[in-house]
């Protein structure tokens, strides 16, 4: 009796870290703006200020500015249930950080806008 008490109540706390494990979420507190949030605008500047200063040509600036409309989509698709899990997170991570290099290359390479 004891043995089947200990072996179920393991089954139940496997379980139960494995359902925690997948199904971790992330609240923001309203009001708040998120990290998310910030690297979008920041993004969103330097997009501009590339286009204004000749950096960008204004297909780069249009490449760049699909991307991160679409990572904005995504954002909001993620945040529709009002939570954001651990692989969200990641993959909108991983977007942004994909989204920013190709904002420095395209800003640093040797492609000038005609005027």
């Amino acid at each position: 009796m004891k043995k089947r008490l200990s072996w179920l109540l393991l089954i139940a706390v496997a379980l139960s870290m494995a359902a925690c494990a997948t199904y971790q979420v992330q609240p923001q507190p309203a009001g708040e703006r998120s990290g998310f949030q910030e690297k979008i605008h920041d993004q969103q500047k330097r997009i501009n200020q590339g286009v204004k200063s000749g950096e960008l040509t204004q297909r780069e600036a249009q490449i760049l500015q699909a991307n991160l409309d679409n990572i904005r989509i995504r954002y909001k698709n993620m945040r529709s249930d009002g939570a954001m899990r651990q692989k969200e997170i990641a993959k909108l991570e991983e977007m942004l950080d994909r989204n920013s290099r190709m904002i420095h290359n395209k800003k640093h390479n040797p492609v000038e806008r005609m005027d």
